[in-house]
């Protein structure tokens, strides 16, 4: 046996196994062992194992490390108490217990490597018929709950590290043309009032179907014609429909409204108090869209509705979802500021509106470039 200095761990040959064989101490004073049938390879694992544990980067013990599934659910739970929105704590539940944990796992974490994963990955996606989109939100998933890993000091190497993120094709997104939104205009108008003004605010403004069901009279001054969005409707799994503060905009964000909007929204006003003083059990929050009891509208009705209203002006179908994009499309084109569409749509960033609109401003700045060049040729 070979002493070293204290803490520094001794080396040893084990007859009987045939292998060298090391000891020291962790952080914990916790005695570890080390083997391997070379000399120069046992003191190398040393060298490395001492160096990492003075470091604070040894990882710990294989038979205290837990499997990826098992450190998931602890992971999970931990984020969701203290750190997690809802939906947030809810999405990446879904990415763990129906994708990840019935691949890989039971693999322990250390033992993880980046074959396994991209292997893993490719089955997932078919498996569950996963979208680009879904199965790079698994990769995000499992990458920051790693990178947990490596911080709690529970593993060295992140194995993730060695994973190239699965890449999301670009879609082209239909969008309303201007003539089908000009008619959905024209055609809301001989509508009920509530569903004129709830289709004017989602076409005209851009903003998401949470935000406009999620909309309250205390938000909308009828004087300045503006709303103030604070928040959204959002379903939550055994909370029903809840009204959700939004993250993004600390201090909420106005939007002003077109005239005709304005005095729709003013007309259905007039109308859903006379509702109100008609119903004894009307919802406490004084929303602006409600159902018949002044309870939320079920998003799910405004989908169908929005399904119907395309239909019945033979109007190719898209989701409710695409009015926002449609939106956006139009203003662009029409030469709305993009920091003006940016701000309507509600992004923090307005790389994120350029992001997703890049081929409608590669050609708004390649008609600015043409209308340069026009003005050059008359000054000449």
């Amino acid at each position: 046996m070979t002493k070293r200095p204290n803490g520094e761990g001794t080396v040893y040959y084990d007859h009987k196994a045939k292998r060298y064989r090391a000891q020291f101490p962790d952080q914990d004073r916790k005695r570890r062992s080390l083997s391997s049938p070379t000399q120069e390879e046992i003191w190398k694992k040393l060298r490395d194992a001492t160096t990492a544990r003075d470091a604070g980067l040894l990882c710990k013990k294989p038979s205290e490390i837990a499997t990826l599934g098992e450190f998931l659910d602890s992971w999970h739970e931990i984020q969701s108490q203290s750190i997690w929105e809802f939906k947030t704590s809810e999405n990446i539940a879904l990415d763990i217990n129906r994708y990840i944990k019935p691949v890989i796992g039971n693999v322990r974490l250390d033992l993880l490597n980046p074959q396994l994963i991209t292997k893993a990955y490719v089955k997932i996606k078919s498996t569950h018929n996963l979208s680009d989109a879904s199965i790079n939100h698994v990769h995000r998933t499992l990458k920051t709950a790693l990178k947990f890993a490596i911080k709690m000091r529970i593993i060295v190497v992140n194995p993730i590290d060695g994973v190239d993120a699965p890449k999301i094709r670009k879609t082209k997104i239909r969008v309303l043309e201007e003539t089908e939104l000009l008619r959905l205009l024209s055609s809301i108008q001989d509508g009920p009032i509530e569903w004129n003004a709830l289709w004017r605010i989602t076409l005209l403004t851009g903003l998401r179907q949470g935000e406009v069901l999620g909309l309250t009279w205390e938000n909308v001054n009828l004087k300045d014609n503006t709303i103030y969005i604070t928040q959204q409707l959002q379903r939550q799994t055994g909370n029903g429909l809840v009204l959700k503060r939004l993250k993004t905009d600390i201090d909420g964000r106005f939007i002003h409204l077109d005239f005709e909007t304005a005095a729709t929204l003013r007309s259905w006003k007039i109308e859903q108090s006379a509702l109100k003083l008609q119903s004894h059990t009307w919802g406490e929050i004084d929303l602006v869209f409600t159902n018949s009891l002044g309870k939320p509208l079920e998003p799910r009705r405004s989908a169908r509705k929005w399904a119907q209203l395309l239909k019945d002006n033979r109007i190719e179908h898209i989701k409710l979802h695409g009015a926002r994009h449609s939106f956006a499309t139009w203003a662009i084109k029409n030469g709305f500021d993009i920091k003006v569409v940016s701000h309507y749509l509600g992004h923090t960033d307005i790389k994120t509106t350029i992001s997703i609109y890049q081929h409608i401003t590669e050609s708004s700045l390649s008609s600015a470039a043409a209308k340069m060049s026009e003005l050059l040729t008359k000054g000449a």
